[in-house]
């Protein structure tokens, strides 16, 4: 014996025996052309492919000789000590000029922001008739003894660029830079340090 057929739960009834079954409808074709949409993935893909290169590539440093640029340099104007003895007004050798205050010995104490780290050519801009050597200190560590030469008189029209210190190993950050004199130091107008080469920190 045959057993009975239930209805489909969806409400709709099943097809008699031995009836031809009715063939589904086709997809609808795309607008653009007749043939089915198909994702398009070039999109998704690219987008996995560049996250893919920063993450796995790490970054190259390359060392090299730098461009001048704003951040390449820090300028010290001599009268914009922050301890000292030494007279930065009320003289008649130049506006900006600092002088021998007259008491020994003779000392000027700066600080200083390094924006990057690296190596640094020290100058400075000075006038003096008769050799006035300074002894120069960063971070309590000598680093050179200056102005050793006359520029020929105390003026501002005899002013001279020397260059004090030509490769000073810096870190990024605050530093201290002082002056020392036993005797009369020359007139100072400023000091300059100037990135040649910078360095990258290790991590950690």
């Amino acid at each position: 014996t045959c057993m009975d057929r239930q209805p489909a739960s969806s409400g709709e009834s099943l097809p008699e025996p031995g009836a031809t079954p009715t063939a589904q409808p086709a997809p609808a074709a795309a607008a653009n052309g007749g043939a089915a949409a198909v994702p398009d993935r070039r999109g998704w893909l690219f987008t996995m492919t560049i996250l893919a290169l920063v993450v796995l590539i790490p970054p190259v440093v390359v060392l090299l000789p730098l461009a001048p640029g704003r951040d390449d340099e820090v300028l010290i104007e001599a009268e914009n000590y922050v301890e000292g003895n030494l007279m930065r007004q009320d003289h008649a050798y130049g506006a900006g000029v600092v002088i021998d205050g007259g008491r020994r010995p003779a000392f000027a104490v700066y600080t200083m922001h390094m924006p990057r780290s690296g190596e640094y050519e020290v100058s400075a801009r000075y006038a003096a008739g008769m050799a006035r050597p300074v002894n120069l200190f960063l971070d309590g560590t000598r680093i050179a003894q200056a102005f050793s030469e006359p520029t020929g008189g105390w003026y501002p029209a005899d002013q001279r660029v020397v260059v004090v210190k030509r490769h000073l190993s810096l870190s990024q950050g605050e530093h201290l830079f002082r002056l020392d004199a036993d005797g009369p130091p020359p007139h100072l107008d400023w000091f300059r340090f100037r990135l040649v080469r910078e360095r990258e920190e290790p991590a950690g």
